[in-house]
């Protein structure tokens, strides 16, 4: 099989599901020879958000340290191959297509056998990261988890350097249970006896949540748990807290200061929204125990510095111009916890609104985020997605005019809507929603840029 035709297959696998559970992913990791088990590789971390930038700036830190370090994200948002690197560089074609050629075999003989099944899109994508990772020999390699953390395909990780649990909110609560404490004691689930455990919030100083089930969970498995705090009093108080001071944005970089122990460092990123502050927090914490540290330390090296100040995400509130037209902003955002974050941080840079271009899936809390991005929006463009998952036009519209009392509503169909409503030279777009969506319009803007 060439590329084109080893991608299709793999994505054929999408019609096992998604299957939660670990007998696929410990028997692909014992035939491949065990590389999920590598002691003191893996960073592995879970978060109902921020996950996904927390997994890419802490790669990126390891890597400017001089680390060979991998990644694992999903999902990608225009190649297959985004979804594991190292040091930045995508897998390559050839690596996919001989692991394909060499596991496919596998795969069919697991259809047929008693304690395992056929594995699914994930798990055979899951495989295929820690193999890259072991042939290439990586040092360190950073591991988002895909759905939760305890039954998730990554969890088969033994010995992690560390763990990090960046949010808790509710998503994906038909797998993951109908409220915070449930989906807080699933991603609980990749906290490993022994190991530390960070996670980007503190108590709210009653008997249960999220922070309270994490702790005990931690408890239970003799692990170290860090938290983040915005909280002096508390983090005065407490010997395992780290304080998160923001310090504003300017000129369109955000600073914050660091503290621990009595270290105080002051940091500065070009990633903005002060959800970003504690992913970035995060991931600078989980560094310094990347490069060896047994107690989370700041890590004194200029190109950690250098890289938080040029470093960006696609996707993850990219800021493009497109030229005679408007502002763009692309971010992915798919319940309402990363609405709130989206609205707060388009507030700080266009206080008068903006326009919005969105869609959504059917298994997502659409009218919930659409409630929360109201506050901001003045028209509303719906984009068609063909996908059986989306969520028809039609009704995105009737949706839409429930949600918002918006000035407008309109459809777009082909790419040449598109362009012909960025064109305008009109009020800053937002364009957020579904992966799928940014997927589907970043290539056209960025044509539209000349890049």
């Amino acid at each position: 099989m060439d590329y084109p035709q080893t991608i299709d297959y793999i994505y054929s696998l999408e019609r096992f599901g998604i299957k939660l559970g670990l007998q696929n992913m410990k028997y692909l990791d014992k035939t491949m020879g065990g590389p999920a088990q590598v002691s003191d590789r893996y960073i592995h971390i879970t978060g109902t958000n921020g996950k996904g930038t927390c997994s890419e700036v802490t790669a990126a830190l390891l890597t400017a340290l001089g680390n060979r370090a991998g990644c694992f994200t999903s999902p990608h948002i225009e190649d297959f191959a985004e979804r594991m690197h190292v040091d930045g560089k995508w897998v390559p074609q050839g690596f996919v297509i001989d692991f394909i050629k060499r596991y496919r075999p596998i795969f069919e003989l697991m259809d047929g056998m008693d304690q395992v099944a056929h594995p699914t899109f994930f798990e055979v994508v899951t495989a295929m990261a820690f193999d890259h990772f072991h042939q290439q020999n990586v040092s360190k390699a950073v591991i988002e988890v895909g759905l939760g953390g305890r039954l998730d395909a990554t969890n088969i990780i033994s010995h992690p350097i560390c763990t990090v649990i960046t949010s808790v909110g509710l998503d994906h609560t038909m797998q993951l249970g109908e409220d915070l404490d449930s989906i807080a004691w699933e991603k609980s689930g990749i906290i490993k006896p022994g190991h530390p455990v960070v996670i980007g919030f503190g108590p709210e100083g009653k008997d249960e949540g999220p922070f309270e089930v994490i702790n005990r969970e931690a408890e239970k498995k003799g692990a170290p748990l860090l938290f983040l705090t915005r909280s002096e009093d508390l983090f005065r108080s407490t010997d395992n807290s780290i304080l998160v001071t923001p310090k504003g944005v300017e000129e369109g970089f955000q600073s914050f200061s660091l503290t621990i122990g009595e270290d105080e460092r002051d940091y500065t990123t070009r990633l903005l929204g002060d959800h970003q502050i504690n992913n970035v927090a995060l991931a600078l914490v989980a560094t310094s125990m990347g490069v060896g540290n047994t107690e989370p330390s700041h890590i004194d090296d200029e190109s950690v510095l250098q890289l938080l100040a040029k470093f960006t995400i696609p996707g993850r509130f990219e800021q493009l111009r497109v030229p005679r037209g408007r502002d763009v902003i692309l971010d992915i955002c798919h319940n309402p916890q990363a609405a709130q974050a989206l609205v707060e941080t388009v507030q700080s840079i266009h206080p008068y609104g903006v326009d919005l271009i969105f869609s959504s899936m059917k298994d997502k809390e659409t009218e919930k985020v659409l409630e929360v991005l109201s506050t901001i929006v003045h028209n509303v463009h719906i984009a068609h997605l063909d996908l059986p998952r989306a969520r028809a036009v039609d009704e995105m519209e009737d949706i839409v005019k429930e949600a918002i009392a918006v000035d407008m509503v309109s459809t777009i169909i082909s790419d040449e809507d598109l362009v012909n409503i960025l064109g305008t030279s009109d009020r800053p777009m937002l364009i957020t929603g579904s992966l799928f969506l940014i997927s589907r319009v970043r290539p056209v803007v960025l044509g539209m840029i000349g890049t």
